[in-house]
């Protein structure tokens, strides 16, 4: 591991930026660097705005994409080299603002009805009434549902902040079917094993193929559910389940 690199981790750990942001940071610099077949101490803004271009015109990369290595070589530059004059100049790529697809209501009754078992069910309504992002509810721990507050406690959001969102009447009687049968412990949706949370790919997995079976044309993303007011749909759901398997 060279100097700079171990500098440049351990600046992002003094900033507590997450493991995924520091991986993407530290790549952008690898790769800045390879394409210049330069150290990147010895690169600066016209090195800087020669490899955006780059990724622009011949790569074809998103400008969400482009703007995530501009902000790691930013970091690089202002907290790892104390040089932000060399990047304060090159600026971040307009991203464009599309509509998400969205579900009408009947889709979402469609959706939760075509479960194909309880846990899939509690899954599939938390993330729609609570709002969450897929690790968010990934996170979530058998004390993070209040019934006392009626509120859900969501750990490590994004920017690494915890919050509270509302937990709805009809989402906590489907999870109390779901603790009868399942006796979560230490994470609310686990895996195979007790103490591994349920994976990303397994409930994306599950969003896919329950869409499928409801006869729903879209294509259906964990992401997708976190756009909905609890509401809009979650009272007028039919009625809960028996805690079947």
């Amino acid at each position: 591991m060279t100097k700079l690199r171990r500098r440049m981790e351990e600046e992002l750990r003094l900033g507590g930026y997450s493991p995924a942001t520091t991986k993407a940071y530290i790549g952008a610099v690898k790769n800045f660097a390879a394409f210049h077949r330069r150290p990147p101490d010895q690169l600066g803004a016209e090195e800087v705005r020669a490899y955006l271009l780059y990724l622009t015109d011949e790569k074809k990369l998103s400008p969400s994409t482009i703007n995530q290595a501009l902000a790691g070589l930013r970091f690089f530059y202002v907290r790892v080299l104390n040089r932000p004059c060399d990047v304060k100049h090159v600026v971040y790529q307009k991203r464009k603002r599309k509509l998400p697809v969205v579900l009408s209501d009947q889709e979402v009754i469609r959706l939760l009805d075509a479960a194909a078992n309880l846990k899939d069910r509690s899954i599939l309504m938390t993330m729609y009434s609570g709002g969450l992002r897929l690790l968010e509810m990934i996170r979530l721990h058998p004390k993070d549902i209040d019934s006392a507050t009626m509120r859900i406690r969501v750990r490590d959001g994004k920017g690494g902040k915890d919050r509270y969102v509302v937990l709805s009447e009809t989402l906590l009687e489907v999870l109390r079917l779901y603790f009868v049968k399942f006796r979560p412990e230490i994470w609310l949706f686990y895996s195979d094993q007790l103490d591994r949370p349920i994976s990303p790919r397994h409930i994306q997995r599950m969003v896919r193929d329950t869409a499928l079976r409801a006869g729903l044309k879209k294509r259906v993303t964990p992401h997708m559910l976190r756009h909905y007011a609890e509401s809009r749909i979650m009272p007028s759901c039919r009625p809960v389940p028996s805690p079947t398997a």
